[in-house]
Parts: C-alpha cells; structure tokens; sequence
C-alpha cells in the first residue's frame, strides 16, 4: 500500500492534471447533454375483477387464474403494454403524429418510426414483491413526458375493458348459438325416446318391470325343471333296479320303493313254497297233497311274475311322463331366457337414449345459464386494471443527474488519473529508489542523497549535522569497511550521464573522508571537458591538472587548500585538445602515484561514463569506482551502458549513490538537532 501511495504521490502532477481534464470533460457534457425528463405513473393490477353479481357471476376472462402464476400474467401484461399496438393507439388518441413540440428531435418519417421511437422512450418495470406497474417516459419537456404516460396509461385500461367487453360479447354469441344447437338435439332425443317407448310398448309397463317379471318367471321354471330332474333320476334309478330284479331273480330281494302288491304276492308265494317243503318233506311226490301244493305255488308264482311285470311297466311310464316333463320345463325356461336377453337389450337401448337426453338437457340448461352470466357480467363493466396514480410533472431531469452522475464523474476521473499514474510509471525507466536499483541492476546502493535547496555543492560546509552529511559519512563508512578487506586509496566518482550530481558528491565524499583520523584527502578534478570542482569550492583561476601534466606547473604549484582541514584540491586545468590521450598517458599515472604517496586519500571525479571514455581509462588506474545517479533523471538504461563500460575493463564498482532524492527517501537521519553555523565552527570541529 505504502508503495502504491508512493507511485501516486510522485506523480501528484500527472493524476492533478488527468483529474481535472476528466472534471473537465464531465463539466462540458453537463452543459451539452440536453436536459431529459421521467415521468412516471403507475397502475394496480387486480387478480381479479371486481364480483359485482357475486361469485357465480364471472367474465369470460377471469385474470391470472388462467395463468400458471400471477408473475406470468404481470410478464405476459408488461409485453402488452410495450407493444406496437398499445403505442400506435396512444400516438392516436394523443394526436401525436401531427405534433411537433412532442418530436422534439424531429417528426417521424411515418407510423411506424412514431411507434419505434415513442417505445424507446417508455419503460414499464413491475415494483417489487407487488402488483403494480410502473410506467415512465423520458422526454426533454416534462409536460410532454407526463402527457405521454398518462394517456398510455388510460389506453391500457380502456382497450383492456373494451378486450373483455368484446370477449364477452362474442363468448354470448357463441353460447347463443349453443343453446339453439343444443335445443334442437335435445328436442329430437326427446321425440326418439317417446318413439322407442311407443314401439316396444312400454307406455303402459316399464322396462324394469317386465325385466323384474321375466326374471321371476325364469326363476321359478329353474327351480321346477330341477325338481323334475331330481324326481326324473329318481324314477330312472327305481326302474332301472326293477329291469335287473326281473331279469336276474325276480323272487329275490325287491329294492325299495316297489308296490306294496308286488310285495304281498311274494309273500305269498314264500308261503305257498315254504308249505311245499314241509309237504314233500312229509309225503311223496305223488301225494295228493303235494301235487295240490305245487299248484298252489305255480299259480302263485304266476301272480308275482305277472305284478312284476306290471311294475316295470309302471315305472317306466312314470319316468317317460317325467322326462317329457324336464323337456317341456326347459323349452320353456330357453324361451323365457331369450325374452329376458330381448329386453335387456331394449333396456340398453332405453338406457342410451334416456342418457344421451340427459347430457343434452344438462348441456343446455349450462349453456343457458352462462349465456345469462356473460350477458349480466357483460353489463357490469368490470376491470382487473385500475389507475394508482398518474404521473405527475418532473421538475429534475434524470439525464444528466448531476446529484449521481458528479460523483461518479469525479470518481472516474481520480480512478483513471490514478490508472495513467501507474501506466506512466511502469512506462518510465528512469531510476526512482534503492530498491528498484538493487533490484534491477545487483549494484549496491551506498546511499540515498535527499535533494538540498540553496546550499549549492558543499551543504556539509553550512550544516555539518544535516541528514545530507550523515549519509556522506554513511558512504565513508561503507568505504573503510570495504577498504578492511582490500586497499583503496583512489576512488572514482562517475556517473551515467552529466547533471546527475557527480561533482556535488565527489566534493562532499572528500569532505567527510578528510574528516575522519586526520586522512589527507586529495579531490582530482578529472572532468577535464566541463570542469565544476573550482567553481563550485569558490576557488579562482589557478593552475591545475592539465598544467601539471604539461609540464606548466609542478605539482605543489596545483594543489590548493581549502577550509576544510586535511583536504586538498587539484583542478582540471585549462581544457586541452584530447582528454583521453592526457589521462591515458604515462605522465598522469606518474602524478596519480605521486598523489597516492602523500595522501591517503584520492577521490577523482570525472566524466560522466556512458557518454567519454575517460573515466574508462581513470577507472584501470583507480582502486575502485562510485556511480551517481539521480532520481528521477537517469534511466536503468544508461546506468546499464555505464556498468558495461566499466566493465569492459574489469572496474570495480564499489556502489551506486542516488542522489536528488526526495527528503522521505532518505537512507539515514536521526532528524534535526541543534548545531554550529559558522565556517569557523566547522573548522573548530576537526575530523568526525
């Protein structure tokens, strides 16, 4: 977040000027866009009309209990009123073609662009969790939106009272011609079924009668012709024992149910034949006794065979008159059955004609009963739509709606200012903080130099305790931690391109280094195409590098004091043809050394190392090199190139200084704190 704010705030100037071109924007659009109006009005929708005949009296059509739920009927009513149809009525009845304050935009090529464009402009929602509808029209004068949505409104309601009046009006047609079809049908069911009654003789008997007395007359030859059975089986079984006793033995054992005349004669012929045993038992053969007893038997047998015979006889007259019997009970009870089979037959019959009848009778008295509920609610006029409220006269325009659409401008305008921030500081490559430099590059940042307003080159000289002159000794620390693991005695301050502050921190870094444990410090001025070392120590023409170099002066002649104790100063010297071959000679690197035996420290600045190949050529004799960049000034590319050409000669860069940064950027400070100012408190001060 801290980061975000950071990016936000660096380009403060970019998100001001991108915010209020968007305000600006917003501010002509208000002032162009022409004013719209909404009127709004709204109608209550009733499930259904009002029963003014009570509940058996209803319209044809009865509302949303035709529908699957009443959301589908509010749905299926919205379409209607956002139709064609509705609007070319209300653009009728309003006189609307013709009217040319209502086209403001201007008239209508013909009918259907009036309906297309009168549509566009009107909107009909549904209030929530209710059954109103809400009906708006957008217009720049507010007299003619309210016109609009008023007149919608009482077209709505008046087509739809006239769609039921007309419902009704042609339901009562249709029933009307029903009830004459359906009378007619009835009338002729009627006449069949009289017909059908006079035909089959059931004027006088009805059909369930005759039915109940065929079923009795059925019943009771059933039950006779199975008496006649039984009695035939049992006639049947006696005559048949009587045909075996005669023709087997027909003395013996007489079955059961024999006459009792049969019986006496064989009881008598036992007693005759049981008299004549005992007799021939007695006397001869030839006795007259015997033969007289023989006769009696002969005759007496005589008589039992001749009664047998006549009981057989008997027996089977009797069975032949109970088989005829059976024979004439079922013709009978056959007959009977195909009479009853006749009339039920005609019973089914009957029952058809006397049920089709019925639903004829039943269908019309329905039929006629509707056709007076149609015509009774037909003549009461109810409607399910009635007006809740009409749209009153807007006074503030929707569109614009500065009261929603000013915040929402600024808004905008903040978030794409914002947004451009951002894209402008992806965009830019030019370095901004320590992390994005070790980040990037793997160089070390020594430190983060804040930006000094109107203390020139040297602020450590005015205000030895200032965060600016904490960081300085920051880097000397730096250096003499790096110089515990190898032997620095010349440093070369360089940067990527000019104007980065390479001066400004070679005379502060020799300030602080002169400073410390009574080190001589030498400060070379090696930028020997644009010198700034002199002017910016205050010193005045002088003989420098270049004179030494040359031969013009010696060394001693070149080297100046300055305020500061323990620091000295070698300017660059008049400017000569070729500064390469100068500091690339043996001459310089004979002076460097002699340098490097009576100080213990030499800082060299020098051009800038992306553009010149002379701090190429001081970096092979230096012991280590120091970047400058500034802060929002050198790009990642140039510090590259400068990175590469110090490489090239296998430099050791020692860090990288960021210099002009912002004074919350800073990489040390403890804050302010009481201090010296005078030049001679300074000097009174020594080495830190």
């Amino acid at each position: 977040m801290f980061r975000y704010a950071r990016v936000v705030l660096e380009q403060r100037w970019l998100v001001l000027f991108v915010f209020l071109v968007g305000v600006a924007l917003f501010a002509t659009w208000a002032k162009q866009t022409p004013r719209v109006y909404k009127a709004t009005g709204t109608i209550l929708v009733e499930a259904m009309p009002p029963q003014v005949m009570g509940d058996q009296v209803r319209d044809v059509m009865t509302g949303p209990g035709q529908f699957l739920a009443m959301d589908d009927y509010l749905r299926t009513q919205r379409s209607v009123l956002l139709s064609d149809g509705i609007a070319r009525q209300g653009i009728q009845v309003m006189h609307l073609a013709s009217d040319t304050d209502f086209w403001v935009d201007g008239m209508p090529v013909d009918p259907n662009d009036a309906v297309e464009r009168f549509v566009a402009s009107l909107t009909v929602e549904v209030v929530p969790r209710t059954q109103i509808f809400s009906l708006s029209y957008r217009h720049r004068d507010p007299k003619q939106a309210k016109r609009a949505v008023d007149g919608i409104i009482d077209v709505y309601i008046e087509n739809n009272l006239k769609l039921r009046e007309r419902s009704n009006a042609d339901a009562s047609r249709w029933l009307a011609e029903q009830a004459d079809s359906l009378r007619q049908r009835l009338s002729k069911s009627e006449n069949e079924l009289y017909q059908f009654k006079a035909d089959h003789d059931l004027l006088s008997v009805s059909l369930e009668d005759r039915a109940n007395n065929v079923t009795q007359q059925i019943d009771k030859l059933s039950t006779g012709l199975s008496d006649a059975r039984l009695r035939k089986a049992a006639l049947v079984s006696g005559r048949d024992e009587l045909r075996k006793m005669r023709a087997a033995d027909p003395f013996s054992v007489a079955p059961a149910g024999v006459p009792m005349s049969l019986l006496d004669r064989k009881a008598r012929y036992n007693e005759e034949n049981e008299k004549l045993v005992e007799l021939e038992g007695r006397y001869e053969p030839a006795h007259p006794l015997v033969r007289r007893q023989k006769s009696k038997v002969a005759v007496a047998r005589a008589a039992v065979l001749k009664e047998t015979d006549l009981v057989v006889l008997g027996a089977e007259a009797r069975a032949n008159e109970v088989v005829a019997e059976e024979r004439k009970i079922a013709g009978e009870l056959a007959a009977l059955k195909q009479d009853g089979m006749r009339v039920n037959r005609l019973e089914i019959d009957y029952n058809r004609l006397k049920r089709d009848t019925g639903l004829l009778s039943k269908q019309y008295e329905l039929v006629a009963q509707r056709m007076k509920e149609t015509e009774l609610a037909a003549q009461s006029k109810g409607n399910n739509l009635h007006v809740l409220d009409y749209a009153r006269t807007p006074r503030i325009p929707v569109t614009p709606n500065l009261m929603r659409d000013a915040p929402l401008a600024l808004l905008a305008s903040l978030v794409v200012a914002v947004a451009v921030a951002f894209a402008a500081h992806a965009a830019d490559r030019r370095v901004r903080g320590q992390e994005d430099i070790e980040g990037r590059t793997g160089l070390r940042v020594l430190a983060s130099i804040p930006f000094v307003r109107g203390r020139g080159d040297h602020p450590i000289a005015y205000d030895p305790y200032s965060t600016t002159a904490e960081l300085y000794r920051l880097i000397r620390t730096n250096l003499l931690f790096a110089d515990a693991n190898r032997r620095l005695r010349r440093v070369l301050v360089t940067s990527a391109v000019p104007q980065d502050g390479r001066t400004f921190t070679a005379i502060n870094l020799a300030t602080v280094m002169a400073q410390c444990e009574d080190k001589k410090v030498l400060l070379i001025d090696c930028d020997l195409r644009a010198t700034r070392v002199a002017s910016a120590l205050g010193m005045g023409e002088h003989a420098g590098l270049t004179d030494v170099v040359l031969g013009a002066a010696t060394l001693d002649e070149a080297i100046q004091s300055t305020h500061i104790p323990n620091l000295r100063v070698l300017c660059a010297g008049p400017m000569p043809p070729s500064p390469a071959e100068l500091l690339g000679g043996r001459r310089f690197q004979e002076i460097l050394d002699a340098c490097s035996e009576r100080f213990d420290w030499v800082i060299i600045d020098s051009p800038p190392a992306g553009l010149v190949s002379d701090p190429v050529i001081l970096a092979k004799a230096c012991d280590g090199a120091i970047v400058v960049v500034r802060s929002k000034h050198t790009t990642y590319n140039q510090l590259a190139r400068a990175e590469r050409a110090l490489a090239d000669v296998s430099a050791t860069v020692l860090g990288v200084v960021l210099n002009g940064t912002e004074q919350s950027d800073a990489g040390y400070g403890y804050g302010k704190r009481k201090r010296p100012n005078s030049h001679a408190a300074v000097r009174a001060r020594g080495p830190a």
